[in-house]
């Protein structure tokens, strides 16, 4: 169906501080746009996380440029130094949420490897009903899996032990800091 939705998880590795790096990816961000999609910026938190920030590419697949990075796994903005690590594209596989709290202040990200089929462990957290799934769409994703939850401050430090005691390959705790619509 091409009217379905793919993510692009993109990930930055910098060490520049919020301002500076929102000033850079701004103008990246719309070089790069696909299409009729939206895009929302996550800031890491200091701890947890391979990448200080991310961003999250919304858009149809036939409007996915997979070519996103001009066909590179990582990359660097001309102006700073940023290293820009592409995941791959993925798609909503399960029932997904159909609102998320107000309440909720935090988008914690499990990446799976490609081996981690059984979600059992996933499915018997006490947050699942705040979670989405996506699955690699292309055989070259960095990811098989990328689970998407949505909790509230109070909640992270109970939610992180019991997240951590599963089979994940990275796991990351971000923050909305910017969204662009096209």
């Amino acid at each position: 169906m091409q009217n379905e939705k793919l993510l692009q998880f993109v990930g930055y590795i910098t060490q520049l501080n919020s301002e500076e790096f929102l000033l850079q990816w701004e103008n990246f961000a719309k070089e790069n746009k696909m299409g009729d999609s939206s895009v929302v910026l996550q800031q890491g938190n200091e701890t947890k996380g391979k990448y200080k920030f991310l961003s999250i590419h919304n858009c149809r697949k036939d409007e996915f440029n997979f070519d996103f990075m001009k066909s590179r796994k990582s990359r660097v903005f001309p102006e700073q130094k940023v290293k820009v690590m592409q995941t791959g594209g993925y798609i909503n596989i399960g029932p997904g949420l159909n609102s998320i709290s107000d309440e909720a202040e935090l988008r914690i990200l499990a990446f799976l490897s490609p081996s981690i089929t059984n979600f059992d462990f996933f499915n018997q957290l006490p947050f699942n009903q705040c979670m989405r799934t996506y699955q690699a769409y292309y055989e070259s994703c960095t990811y098989g899996h990328v689970l998407e939850f949505f909790i509230t401050e109070a909640e992270l430090p109970a939610f992180m032990t019991k997240l951590m005691a599963g089979p994940t390959l990275d796991i990351a705790v971000y923050r909305n800091c910017f969204e662009l619509n096209y």
